[in-house]
């Protein structure tokens, strides 16, 4: 799959890095080990648009951790997680389990959110969990252009376990992607 907008300088990127940039600034994330999560549609499927973001998401935050002082679990870590404790179920992943999620990869709080396609826009949710309570520590929205290469990815759902694995939560896959 040839990758959607993502060049240094496009909307997307900008529109990441600045969300990124506002997270890096909430006080309780200063010496915390942070995950991203899902980003599933409104209507909590999982799409490939979702965890795209999520994943651009993480690369934005990854790029930002050492100067804001917070470390971020790894996408690839947190799917080692869901695998071993089968938290994925058919081609959904429970909001509930964000708390378990978090616990077991060894993150302190956890970035989630929703996604919603509008005609020529994405909305996009985040939230900041804490993985001890479930309690929301921050949260914002933006408003992302949906560009032909996003808008396919929206309603292309995201099978398997959730890792890449077809099938069963125990199947082997190829490299470690989490999309969740």
């Amino acid at each position: 799959m040839a990758a959607p907008a993502g060049a240094a300088g496009d909307p997307l990127t900008t529109a990441l890095g600045q969300m990124a940039g506002k997270i890096e600034q909430v006080r309780d994330l200063k010496g915390k080990k942070l995950g991203v999560g899902d980003f599933p549609m409104a209507g909590g499927r999982i799409s490939e648009l979702g965890s795209y973001l999520a994943d651009q998401l993480d690369v934005a935050l990854t790029g930002r951790a050492a100067a804001g002082g917070f470390e971020v679990v790894t996408r690839s870590q947190l799917c080692q997680v869901i695998r071993e404790n089968k938290l994925w179920v058919d081609d959904r992943f429970d909001p509930s389990l964000h708390k378990k999620l978090g616990r077991l990869g060894q993150a302190d709080l956890m970035v989630t959110g929703q996604v919603t396609a509008l005609s020529r826009q994405v909305s996009m949710s985040v939230r900041i969990l804490d993985s001890e309570t479930g309690r929301a520590v921050w949260a914002d929205s933006l408003v992302l252009p949906l560009d032909e290469a996003l808008r396919g990815l929206v309603s292309r759902p995201v099978l398997g376990d959730g890792c890449g694995a077809p099938g069963s939560a125990s199947a082997p896959s190829g490299p470690d992607r989490l999309q969740i």
